[in-house]
């Protein structure tokens, strides 16, 4: 799931990559410009992410329902699957449930942390620099969020 608390609603997303394998909406990506694909990254980084997401239309038996934004459907990509990908400039923010819920939790977030993106596509405590801050656990009725601000790195 991804959540805008705070973005430039002007930027347009990159919609012309295709999934590289399975991808879940909120998680972080990087482009492979040659191939067109979104990749998970080969190791943990904060530079060139761009975050998946994909258009929440349902289809088949649920199509002309309305259906809540944590719907299966809205929330998985499938390998080869077009996938749209947003990028955030400094002073936004945003929320994902794809995030290592070993190293975040509510109690444990009482200052802000760098955060990167694993090689599963998860954010993580970043390892050196990073402009994504990690600055709390967001309820989003009844499911968490970790919310990530950008910064000037």
């Amino acid at each position: 799931m991804l959540r805008e608390f705070r973005v430039n609603g002007a930027d347009a997303p990159a919609a012309y990559f295709k999934a590289d394998t399975e991808l879940k909406t909120g998680m972080g990506v990087v482009k492979d410009y040659a191939t067109g694909l979104a990749k998970l990254p080969t190791a943990a980084t904060a530079e060139g992410i761009f975050l998946v997401a994909k258009q929440p239309i349902a289809t088949g038996i649920y199509a002309g329902t309305d259906q809540s934004d944590y719907f299966e459907e809205y929330n998985t990509i499938a390998k080869d699957e077009c996938v749209v990908l947003y990028s955030y400039r400094d002073d936004s923010a945003f929320g994902t449930d794809q995030y290592d819920d070993t190293k975040f939790t509510a109690a444990s977030l009482t200052t802000p942390v760098a955060v990167e993106v694993g090689t599963d596509g998860k954010w993580t405590t970043a390892s050196g620099d990073s402009k994504y801050l990690a600055t709390k656990i967001y309820d989003d009725a009844g499911h968490n969020l970790l919310h990530i601000e950008v910064i000037e790195a």
